[in-house]
């Protein structure tokens, strides 16, 4: 009876000893995880911070975009801007040009546009897509 005793009393402090090295590594990965939560979470915060950073970015530099959109709507349209009239010398040079060439530009820059257009249709759509 006594050598049954120190068999489960053996036994016991295996269980013990097992549970103990167990409940450590769960402890362990565990902390680890929440470590890794909380880097994440401030790996996070920054990208938001970023993100916003850049929207802004891009708010601005759209409003730019419409801003220099109007002023070429007023060289279409005759319109002079105060302050930004040329001297003689350039607009008889702007005379002497070919309408030929002026319109190539025009046509060319349009292109220009609308493939900038594109890519950024397609940019913002892989941004959407991704967050």
């Amino acid at each position: 009876m006594e050598q049954l005793k120190g068999i489960k009393r053996k036994h016991f402090e295996l269980v013990k000893s097992d549970l103990a090295v167990e409940l450590t590594k769960l402890t362990n990965d565990s902390d680890k995880l929440n470590k890794d939560l909380r880097g994440a979470k401030a790996d996070f915060e920054l990208m938001c911070k970023s993100m916003t950073d850049r929207q802004a970015d891009f708010l601005t530099h759209g409003l730019f975009l419409e801003e220099q959109y109007g002023k070429v709507i007023g060289v279409l349209d005759g319109k002079i801007h105060p302050g930004e009239r040329s001297s003689a010398g350039e607009d008889e040079a702007r005379r002497t040009g070919s309408v030929v060439d002026i319109r190539k530009f025009a046509r060319d820059s349009r292109e220009s546009l609308i493939n900038h257009r594109i890519s950024r249709e397609i940019a913002l759509q892989e941004m959407e897509t991704t967050f």
